[in-house]
C-alpha cells in the first residue's frame, strides 16, 4: 500500500509542470524554442507574458497568446515562441510566451 501511495505522490509532483518542449533536465533548464509561425509579416511589435510556478503547488501569471497580443495591440500574429526555465523540476518553473507581429 505504501508503494502505491509513493508512486502516486511522485507522479503528481513530477507531472505537475511540464515544459512546452517536453521533458528536460531534473536540476536545471533554461531554453527557448518556436511554438507557432504564421504567414503574417514579423512586424515591429513584440510582447510577452509569463507564468511562474512554485513547488509544483501553484502558478501565477498570464501567458495567453490572445491576451498578450491584445495588450500589445498586435492584430496580426507572426510568430509565437516560448522560453522555459526550471530549477530542481518542481522548486521553480517559469514559461514565457513571446508574440511578434503587427
Amino acid at each position: 500500500m505504501a508503494n502505491r501511495f509513493l508512486i502516486l505522490l511522485l507522479s503528481l509532483f513530477l507531472g505537475a509542470c511540464v515544459s512546452p518542449g517536453g521533458s528536460g533536465g531534473f536540476l536545471f533548464n533554461n531554453y527557448e524554442g518556436p511554438f507557432l509561425i504564421t504567414s503574417n509579416p514579423t512586424g515591429a511589435r513584440r510582447a510577452e507574458g509569463t507564468v511562474h510556478c512554485f513547488l509544483a503547488l501553484g502558478c501565477i501569471g498570464n501567458a495567453g497568446v490572445g491576451t498578450i497580443a491584445k495588450n500589445a495591440q498586435i492584430n496580426k500574429i507572426a510568430t509565437v515562441d516560448y522560453q522555459y526555465l526550471s530549477v530542481l523540476t518542481i522548486l521553480y518553473t517559469s514559461t514565457t510566451i513571446i508574440v511578434t507581429g503587427e
